[in-house]
């Protein structure tokens, strides 16, 4: 089955391309190529094909990149930049495809960085959290080695009253 999009051969059955994502009509016999996209090759440029939801998922990515949700971040950004490239047909990217492309390109680092981030502040934590522990512990073993005088004080207090 060829995809009236972008012109790719895909499976027969599938609902979507497997290259563009476009929904698939079944078209059989000549039908197929007279619906076939028609290429920009001849003028010697290459025709870029555009998904909005390519630009959403570079927004999306660049927000998470930027929350606690960074890793996830990282990975939409790497696939909507993919995305992309490969909209572009080998060409440099433009309009949302470029503005995709820029988003994800930004979303990566700082989606790294956030990560990084989160992981030391994370052992920070944890490492606070374990020395308040041996103190605390430390602190109430000191106490409990002078329990035995603090009770001897008190009841010689209560000795006085009687």
């Amino acid at each position: 089955m060829i995809c009236p999009n972008c012109g790719s051969e895909n499976q027969d059955g599938n609902r979507f391309c497997s290259s563009c994502g476009s929904p698939l009509e079944i078209v059989s016999g000549d039908d197929a190529q007279a619906n076939l996209p028609q290429k920009a090759e001849s003028s010697g440029t290459k025709e870029e094909t555009v998904q909005p939801n390519n630009l959403i998922m570079s927004i999306i990515g660049l927000v998470l990149a930027c929350s606690n949700f960074a890793p996830a971040g990282i990975v939409i950004s790497v696939i909507a930049k993919k995305n992309a490239i490969k909209n572009a047909n080998g060409a440099q990217p433009t309009g949302k495809n470029k503005i995709g492309n820029m988003l994800s390109t930004i979303g990566i680092p700082v989606g790294i960085v956030k990560t990084v981030l989160l992981v030391v502040a994370a052992i920070a934590g944890l490492v606070t959290w374990i020395f308040i522990a041996v103190n605390l512990f430390n602190n109430t073993a000191e106490s409990l080695k002078s329990l035995p005088e603090i009770f001897k004080a008190i009841s010689e207090l209560f000795q006085q009253f009687q």
